[in-house]
């Protein structure tokens, strides 16, 4: 983690600032190892390997830090009580939806970062013009910017923002957010975050370009999490969200009943099963008849698209209009989508839809930041 990361953390429960105590360090500008305790409510939040993990004790376990760092933490505690942990009704979700894309994206690492097959349904070269599709920013507004990716996955599309200019902060419920560190951890304009987007560990107001890609439906409280997520947004920041869009009442059932199965199968089978759905992809895409299956139930030519779409505990479908009530909801009204780039006619699109669209806008409305963020760090003496 780097120290100026600090300054942008808070105490995703009470939102007070948070003071920094540094256990070790990769060179001057790198903490390893680390502690972040908050100055209300006393709750203390690890830095692990590098990423500040700003969740609860139940959602990030790891023994093996604090038996090592045993006497630092107590130091730090020592005569602050830490006000009571509040229930929290989605934590079963979460900590089930923490546990599925944890293993998905350790398995599929690489994914967006090199070419996955010959005959390239997938490859390095989709990942710039799908990043910009589905957050219909443009390459020129990047530059010196800093952004929020909400829900990074394994940082494929924070490189889309560093390549443009851009300093980016990438958070992540699951462990993904250790393969993106991984994949990026040496760009000094790349920061990571283990947190969670219904109580995220920032400042409002902190960034000028905030962006989801495909995440928002897999929270249990997509509205919740889209208002959490554009609270960072700075005044006159853009924000741009993708979602599953809605489907015909056909595919709507179908895929309810075939999740019911795969949300349910080990991943390694299920792993395998998308790798012989996607191979029939690509024969019905070859004779063209890809669109017709997808009228019924979704299917892609590369197995983690279809691994995502039916491994995820939640996920929730929307219509357009819902998404633009959101936007408008918080106050911002100047709005673009995707959807018009859609040219086919208004029976073919209701048959068959697009699997998802994006919405941007603008941030116009303010709102208050709080607490600051105090950095000491330990010395053979103590805190100093």
């Amino acid at each position: 983690m780097k120290p100026k990361l600090a300054q942008l953390l808070v105490c995703p429960g009470c939102k007070s600032g948070l003071d920094l105590f540094v256990f070790a360090e990769h060179g001057s500008d790198n903490i390893h190892d680390g502690y972040l305790h908050c100055r209300t409510c006393a709750k203390g939040f690890l830095i692990a390997g590098g990423i500040p993990r700003m969740l609860p004790e139940r959602l990030y376990h790891n023994d093996a830090f604090r038996v090592k760092y045993r006497r630092e933490i107590e130091r730090v505690h020592l005569g602050r009580s830490a006000s009571a942990a509040g229930s929290d009704k989605l934590l079963s979700h979460k900590a089930n939806t923490l546990a599925s894309f944890g293993w998905e994206w350790e398995n599929y690492n690489r994914f967006g970062w090199e070419r996955q097959s010959k005959d390239e349904f997938w490859s390095v070269e989709n990942e710039r013009e799908r990043f910009f599709n589905n957050t219909l920013f443009e390459p020129g507004e990047l530059s010196n910017k800093l952004m929020l990716d909400a829900g990074c996955g394994n940082g494929r599309y924070m490189i889309q923002c560093l390549q443009n200019g851009a300093e980016v902060v990438g958070v992540d419920l699951s462990s993904a957010i250790d393969v993106a560190r991984e994949n990026l951890g040496d760009h000094p304009n790349a920061h990571f975050v283990q947190g969670d987007l219904l109580s995220l560990p920032f400042r409002p107001q902190s960034f000028d370009l905030v962006f989801s890609i495909g995440v928002l439906m897999h929270t249990g409280a997509p509205q919740q999490a889209f208002g959490s997520i554009t609270s960072m947004a700075k005044k006159g920041g853009g924000v741009g969200i993708s979602v599953y869009q809605k489907q015909n009442p056909l595919h709507e059932f179908n895929d309810k009943w075939i999740r019911a199965f795969t949300t349910r199968f080990p991943r390694h089978f299920l792993k395998d099963t998308c790798n012989v759905m996607a191979k029939l992809a690509r024969s019905a895409w070859k004779i063209r008849t890809l669109g017709l299956i997808n009228a019924l139930f979704r299917l892609e030519p590369y197995e983690l698209c279809i691994y995502d779409w039916y491994s995820a505990p939640v996920a929730t479908h929307h219509t357009l209009r819902e998404v633009q009530s959101w936007f408008q909801h918080v106050g911002i009204n100047e709005l673009s989508d995707s959807t018009t780039a859609d040219r086919r006619d208004a029976i073919r699109k209701w048959v068959w839809p697009m699997c998802g669209f994006t919405i941007r806008g603008n941030r116009a409305v303010d709102m208050k930041s709080s607490g600051s963020t105090g950095i000491h760090s330990f010395n053979q003496r103590g805190i100093s």
